[in-house]
């Protein structure tokens, strides 16, 4: 299809990363409004040939930051990946939400006397909680009533569009939107329309992936189940930090076998005696 393949080129900025001999990888920020805590985690990878004792440090930009301590030194051995962590109360954040979507900047580093080892660039993050009580959603210790745009969009590379789009929907009384299928489409940037849900105060169910079309019925399948393990893990990985994401979901498309897509189960191996014949022209 020519509106998926064709003149697909590169539409935004491109980044070539060298990693130094021990540096850090997957953030995550996890703020507790009922604990009135915020933790910042990050995985820490020493590929060098050599033990390194490292101390986490973490700097905060906003409005309202308390004093932050220090993580205390970690030995992380050669060849080894460890967790560094710094946790610490803050009773009066400026929370995120979606009439009032405040972002804070962070940077994490990676310190090894005085000297910074590996250091993340300044990344934002909203202080936020969500989660469900008693069959209500809850953000931030208030109900919350979700009005959602459910229909994919996959205009996303454009970033203006993205901020139009959420603008409006946000005019018209929505505050939540399903997330855009993964798709191959030359206009599609997740990234660009997740930023946009952070700052103009959009909540997102969020998509993930893995099975796909030709693999739905193929649970039992390792090679199927390593890579939804694989991709799930990345989409994790990669957005799991945007204060926007308030849910993880699977396409209903996709759950159950593809002729019943019972809401409380995946695939079980059944397949009506009506179905078998496609069921088999579908794995060929």
């Amino acid at each position: 299809d020519g509106a998926y393949w064709n003149w697909r080129g590169v539409h935004g900025d491109v980044w070539l990363i060298i990693r130094p001999e021990t540096y850090l990888e997957n953030p995550q920020v996890v703020s507790s409004v009922r604990d009135q805590k915020l933790t910042v985690n990050f995985g820490v990878v020493n590929s060098s040939d050599h033990d390194k004792r490292l101390r986490p440090e973490l700097k905060i930009k906003g409005e309202r930051v308390p004093n932050i301590p220090n993580g205390g030194d970690v030995t992380i051995r050669a060849g080894e990946r460890k967790t560094l962590s710094v946790e610490f109360d803050w009773d009066d954040a400026r929370l995120w939400d979606v009439d009032d979507p405040y972002l804070y900047d962070y940077q994490f580093s990676a310190i090894d006397g005085d000297a910074i080892v590996d250091q993340y660039w300044p990344e934002r993050f909203g202080f936020r909680e969500f989660w469900i009580e008693d069959g209500d959603y809850v953000l931030n210790q208030k109900k919350i009533h979700l009005v959602n745009d459910d229909k994919p969009r996959g205009g996303s590379v454009n970033d203006e569009w993205c901020r139009e789009y959420l603008r409006l929907i946000k005019s018209l009384g929505y505050n939540s939107i399903r997330a855009p299928f993964p798709g191959k489409s030359k206009n599609y940037c997740m990234n660009n329309i997740l930023r946009a849900c952070d700052e103009e105060g959009v909540l997102v169910f969020m998509n993930l992936t893995g099975a796909r079309r030709e693999t739905y019925s193929q649970w039992n399948d390792p090679k199927v189940q390593k890579r939804l393990k694989n991709e799930m893990t990345r989409d994790v990985l990669q957005w799991r930090d945007h204060p926007s994401i308030v849910l993880w979901y699977y396409s209903v498309n996709q759950l159950g076998y593809g002729w019943d897509y019972h809401p409380l189960k995946i695939a079980d191996g059944y397949q009506p005696e009506n179905k078998k014949g496609f069921v088999a022209a579908a794995r060929e």
